[in-house]
């Protein structure tokens, strides 16, 4: 009777078993989906959004975690890092810079800022030194090869699009940096809501 009571414990025992092992697998596998990254969204190659791997040009982002592990200290400083981009500089903090993609002159290079042109018309000088600080860019589309089907003439070699943050609710950041010649730089930035407007100073 004992034996049969064992006999009957070790048949449940491998009855649970039979049902749960092939489950783990399917379990582990839902885990490894659910942290896929996805592909950055583009908007500057076709002004519409697509994902990173569907943009026909070759575009390289410099996003968030670029920006905050860079030892940059301008958009012009960013750029610098960015295959295929010359960054000439005639200024401290990127004052009147010339921007090359590929070889093509400056003037064929479109700066944006939020897709409104920074590029200087007369010149094709670019004046980098925009009232955006590095902490409040969410991300820079640099777009090597022509757009001048949907941009115009000024880019001809490439665009560089500046796209800045959304303000965040009740925010506040502070920021000072020092170093060598005396240089030093502090920044106080605040974001709130009124209503269903975001503002950030």
């Amino acid at each position: 009777m004992q034996e049969c009571f064992m006999l009957l414990q070790k048949m449940r025992y491998f009855f649970f078993l039979s049902i749960i092992l092939p489950v783990l697998p399917l379990h582990a596998a839902e885990q490894e989906e659910a942290a896929l990254i996805l592909d950055p969204v583009v908007v500057t190659a076709s002004r519409a959004p697509e994902t990173l791997s569907q943009v026909a040009q070759s575009v390289e982002v410099i996003d968030r975690a670029d920006i905050a592990n860079s030892a940059a200290d301008s958009v012009a400083d960013l750029l610098e890092y960015v295959s295929g981009v010359d960054v000439r500089q005639r200024g401290i903090h990127g004052i009147q810079s010339d921007i090359y993609i590929r070889g093509g002159g400056s003037e064929q290079t479109l700066v944006l800022l939020n897709g409104i042109r920074l590029s200087n018309p007369q010149t094709g000088h670019h004046d980098m030194d925009i009232p955006v600080s590095l902490q409040d860019i969410e991300r820079i589309e640099v777009i090597k090869g022509p757009g001048s089907k949907l941009y115009g003439a000024n880019a001809m070699a490439g665009i560089i699009n500046i796209i800045t943050r959304n303000p965040e609710e009740h925010q506040v950041s502070a920021e000072i940096k020092a170093g060598n010649y005396d240089y030093l730089a502090e920044s106080l930035q605040a974001s709130f809501a009124t209503g269903p407007v975001n503002h950030r100073l």
